[in-house]
């Protein structure tokens, strides 16, 4: 990645020209059934956030179903309101923040940016919005991972430490993102979606894992999942981690039509 990354001001406030701006950014919400993407539009006109209203009226404008069709309709005349009842910013990370996150991930080191990919999963759960407004700042990540040398992905013994990743050689995918069955369930999906999303660093076994969003990637989730599960099965003090590993493979497949 070279020079600063440009802000997309008109995206981040929902302002003229940020359909076009979404088409270059894609379809964050593409994964998302309609009924999910109910409960985003309930919590953006509760929290009158602007910005995921936008990305739910670009998503809608790509379904044809019954009931994609009729949220549209609401999403349009929420976003038509009234100058006086049109939604402000819900509570998202400022937008010089996120300017200047951006523009520094490229002075960061391997650690510093798994480090931030992980506290957005461990915060996007509860505040759907600040995982909207940090997607430029993963989308740098991603970006200066691909620019990178094979070295830079390196551990020392304390960061690999501080992220509870034993071994660098064998420890997983899984464990770099940070899932691991003893935190929340809801950031453990968090991370598992994404893993969906993300550039995977060449660490580990990373080319099984195909390209982002793919059929190979939704195989490699489900694959990792249950083979976590399949040798504790029997096991009484694995008892927990495999119902843990089971349930999320499931949600999983649900969550991605698999």
């Amino acid at each position: 990645m070279t020079g600063r990354v440009e802000f997309d001001a008109a995206l981040y406030e929902g302002g003229p020209g940020s359909e076009i701006l979404l088409m270059k950014q894609g379809r964050p919400f593409l994964s998302l059934r309609t009924q999910e993407l109910e409960r985003i539009y309930e919590n953006a006109v509760r929290q009158k956030a602007l910005r995921p209203l936008t990305l739910l009226q670009y998503e809608l404008s790509f379904r044809k179903k019954p009931t994609a069709r009729a949220l549209e309709r609401k999403v349009r005349a929420s976003l038509r309101g009234p100058k006086s009842e049109i939604f402000q910013m819900g509570d998202i990370p400022k937008r010089d923040q996120i300017i200047r996150t951006t523009n520094s991930v490229k002075g960061w080191s391997f650690y510093q940016t798994l480090k931030a990919l992980r506290n957005y999963c461990d915060k996007g759960p509860d505040n759907p919005p600040t995982w909207l407004a940090t997607a430029l700042v993963r989308r740098a990540i991603y970006e200066f991972w691909l620019s990178r040398p094979t070295d830079f992905f390196q551990l020392n013994h304390l960061e690999r430490a501080d992220l509870r990743i034993k071994d660098q050689e064998k420890s997983g995918i899984l464990s770099y993102f940070g899932y691991r069955t003893d935190v929340s369930q809801n950031v453990r999906r968090q991370i598992l979606i994404l893993l969906m999303e993300a550039y995977i660093p060449p660490v580990s076994n990373w080319q099984e894992w195909g390209d982002k969003n793919s059929i190979a990637r939704k195989r490699k989730v489900i694959r990792t999942l249950s083979g976590l599960a399949f040798p504790h099965r029997h096991q009484r003090s694995y008892q927990n981690a495999v119902r843990k590993w089971d349930q999320d493979c499931a949600w999983f497949k649900e969550r991605f039509e698999c």
